[in-house]
This record gives structure tokens, C-alpha cells and sequence, in this order.
């Protein structure tokens, strides 16, 4: 007998054009993707990830509110993901997220809390 768990997986890259989301079935057979959803990111948050690649004014304040914003469309992608599959968000083992910012800069990829995406799936 083998025991399924779901996985959702998160990326924003480098060109910060969109969020890439999947849906993966991990068994003891192997892996298998059920789904996979991209979105655009929008034109302002877009800019507003570019602008925290650089040094500048109120990084605190602008990158708390890319979080939030990010967050929020990171959730709309996990359940437009789980519409595509036909997949109750409570079936999802865990949900993860990254999002890469400036490599030279920050030299490490920033990973989001799960709450971000959760809290807006529970509401």
C-alpha cells in the first residue's frame, strides 16, 4: 500500500515577471506533478521587488509590504493550483515558498513563512 502526501511548491525567480506553482503527489513509488499554474506578478509589486534589489530609502517598510502583497498572490496561486486539480486546500501536506531577490546583495534565497499562504487559504 502506498501512502500519498501533496506537496505545493512556490518560486518567484530572478526576472520577478511571475510566481510558478506546482502541485506534486510524493508516494514511496515516486513523484508525480497533478498540476502547475503560473500568474504574472503585478506591474507595481513587480517594481517594488525590483526597487528592494538596490539600496535605498525605507527597505523595511517596502519589503514588509512586498511580503504582504506576495503572500497574497502566492495564496491565489496555491488555490487556483488546487482548482485545477480538483484538491481541497486541507489534502496539501505543506506548502513552500521562495522568492530570489539580489544574489550579489543578499547572496541567499529568502524563504516566506507558510503562514502567508495558509492564512489566506483558511479565510
Amino acid at each position: 500500500m502506498s501512502s500519498e502526501s501533496l506537496f505545493a511548491g512556490l518560486m518567484t525567480g530572478t526576472s520577478l515577471d511571475g510566481v510558478d506553482a506546482v502541485l506534486a503527489s510524493v508516494t514511496h513509488a515516486g513523484t508525480r506533478v497533478l498540476a502547475h499554474h503560473n500568474s504574472d506578478l503585478p506591474t507595481a509589486l513587480r517594481a517594488d521587488l525590483q526597487r528592494l534589489c538596490s539600496p535605498g530609502d525605507d527597505e523595511i517598510d517596502l519589503a514588509g509590504a512586498c511580503h504582504r502583497a506576495l503572500g497574497a498572490h502566492y495564496a491565489d496561486a496555491v488555490a487556483t493550483l488546487l482548482d485545477k486539480a480538483n484538491v481541497p486546500a486541507g489534502a496539501v501536506t505543506a506548502i513552500g515558498s521562495s522568492a530570489f531577490f539580489d544574489a550579489a546583495r543578499i547572496a541567499e534565497t529568502r524563504r516566506l513563512p507558510r503562514s502567508s499562504a495558509f492564512k489566506f487559504l483558511s479565510s
